[in-house]
């Protein structure tokens, strides 16, 4: 797969993010000051980075400023029916047949968007089954000599995505003029960010023949929120959390003992937003420090000030009533055969 050109970081195209799910829940002390936002059990985002993290899984090429900057704003996200001309346009480009209200969301075959904060909407065609190009069963056998796995075509051109995309992003606004593509010999995808966010991604999928076999976004539109004190990008860089290495060994360079798994080299930071999942299955932009990476992707760490930040709230177990029980009753013998 061809590799993306990625802009800088202040574009903030492409994130991993780390921070778990949030909602804004209640006023500050008193009904004053900003909301608390609510993460989810299992967040990471607040936790220290812990004795594995120091061990390597990080290493950076810059300095990072333990200066606190000004307050920065979080944005809800609009909630509800999304527009039905929209919707209806969408569902057209996608060949989905006519949209039909689904609770607070649509439905239109394949499509479904939904009516939570942001409005998600996915498209994929079900049942399909895929493969790959030279893959095969082998069955017992006399021996035969191998067939040569057929040689793998060229990637497809970009225009080819671009003109597949095209009409599925002019349908929600977009321009595939902006859209990165990233192409492969089985097809390629056009990718449109929103300006000043991560996360909030609208992605088309299609085949060498230009078709689209998936597509996914987000309607709703970004509303300002509470403004919050954040921390600064040192401070944010202790929230990383410690990295899963994969339970294999790198060889040395004399093919003897193991080396250390590669740190997550930092080239650079710089705050901005980031999507987060709300408690409600919702979605709102959360302040957040965006870590460039050196292999062009980056790592997006919830910036607001632990005070603002409630304590995740685990579940309760659900419970199941499964009425009274059931008295066993003995195994009636079966009649000997005739």
């Amino acid at each position: 797969m061809r590799a993306k050109t990625w802009a800088p970081i202040a574009t903030f195209v492409v994130v991993a993010a780390v921070g778990g799910a949030t909602a804004l829940v209640h006023e500050g002390s008193g009904g004053h000051g900003p909301k608390t936002l609510r993460l989810a059990a299992g967040s990471q985002s607040t936790a220290a980075r812990g004795t594995a993290a120091s061990d390597g899984d990080y290493r950076l090429t810059v300095t990072l400023s333990a200066d606190k900057p000004a307050d920065q704003r979080a944005f809800t996200l609009s909630s509800g029916t999304a527009d039905a001309d929209v919707v209806t346009a969408l569902a057209g480009a996608l060949h989905a047949g006519t949209p039909v209200r689904d609770g607070a969301g649509w439905r239109a075959g394949d499509l479904v968007v939904s009516g939570k904060a942001g409005q998600a909407w996915s498209w994929s065609p079900g049942g399909g089954v895929s493969g790959s190009v030279g893959s095969g069963s082998v069955s017992s056998g006399p021996a035969v000599s191998p067939v040569p796995a057929p040689s793998e075509p060229p990637p497809v051109s970009d225009e080819v995505v671009r003109a597949g995309a095209r009409e599925v992003l002019h349908a929600v606004g977009l321009d595939v003029a902006g859209a990165t593509i990233d192409t492969s010999p089985y097809g390629g995808s056009a990718t449109v960010d929103r300006p000043g966010t991560v996360g909030m991604t609208t992605r088309v999928d299609v085949d060498r023949a230009g078709q689209v076999t998936s597509a996914g976004g987000w309607l709703g539109t970004a509303e300002p929120g509470d403004s919050y004190p954040v921390v600064s990008a040192k401070d944010a860089f202790e929230r990383l959390p410690a990295l899963a290495h994969p339970d294999l060994c790198r060889l040395g360079p004399d093919g003897q003992g193991c080396l250390p798994p590669e740190p997550v080299v930092i080239t650079g930071a710089g705050l901005g937003l980031s999507l987060q999942p709300t408690a409600d299955g919702g979605s709102v932009l959360v302040p957040s420090w965006l870590f460039a990476l050196r292999n062009g992707t980056e790592l997006a760490v919830v910036a607001v000030e632990q005070q603002y930040l409630a304590p995740p709230v685990t579940p309760k177990p659900s419970t199941v009533d499964v009425g009274p029980p059931v008295e066993s009753q003995p195994a009636q013998p079966k009649p000997n055969a005739s």
